[in-house]
């Protein structure tokens, strides 16, 4: 299953009669990390009429709050909480600041203009999806260099990381734990056991999606 965040903070406004909404998604891991987020965002908007936010964090995004700071209740923290979940973000944070625009937008309105600049944000940020690979090191001889070449452009799954080439080539290379153990057998088939495999550690690495 997908573990969607975003690379890093973005920012994207909107407009709506009249009013601008500007929102910030920040990539965040604790409360306190939402904390110190929230107040850059209020400082540098401190003329703003609203800096309404939402934020999802945690295993299973067991935390999650959303604020309408000031707005009708349930207007804007809501639709913007709403939003992260139907994109299925997680370890999000997501503030919408509004500058008033001197027309009223009404409840349903307000829900429209939260939601759409939420989603906007997302949808102009660089989403990853972090996966859990397992490192590992190859140690082979220099004939198998070619060969194994050829065999890595078939096997898109393996990521070489880095290469030394010394008495003996030693591949660091990586793939998704949940196909390590069948592009380690692909591996040691292709070599026929004349290479030594040296597990090294697992990593989550965020990819593009």
């Amino acid at each position: 299953m997908a573990d969607l965040t975003i690379k890093e903070l973005n920012s994207a406004e909107t407009i709506v009669k009249g009013s601008r909404f500007i929102g910030t998604i920040i990539p965040v891991e604790s409360e306190e990390e939402t904390t110190i987020h929230l107040e850059k965002v209020r400082k540098e908007h401190q003329k703003a009429n609203h800096n309404c936010f939402a934020y999802v964090i945690g295993p299973d995004d067991s935390i999650a709050r959303c604020s309408d700071d000031g707005e009708p209740s349930q207007t804007a923290g809501v639709p913007i909480l709403s939003v992260i979940q139907k994109e299925h973000l997680h370890d999000v944070l997501i503030v919408v600041t509004r500058y008033f625009g001197g027309t009223k937008l009404g409840t349903g309105g307000l829900i429209r203009a939260y939601s759409g600049a939420a989603a906007t944000t997302i949808h102009q940020s660089q989403i990853v999806d972090r996966i859990v690979h397992q490192v590992f090191r190859l140690t082979f001889d220099y004939s198998y260099i070619d060969p194994f070449s050829h065999f890595l452009q078939r096997h898109p799954s393996l990521y070489t990381l880095n290469q030394d080439y010394l008495e003996q080539v030693t591949y660091q290379m990586s793939t998704p734990l949940t196909l390590y153990q069948d592009n380690l057998q692909k591996i040691i088939e292709f070599f026929n056991d004349n290479v030594k495999i040296v597990p090294i550690k697992k990593e989550t690495i965020a990819t593009p999606v």
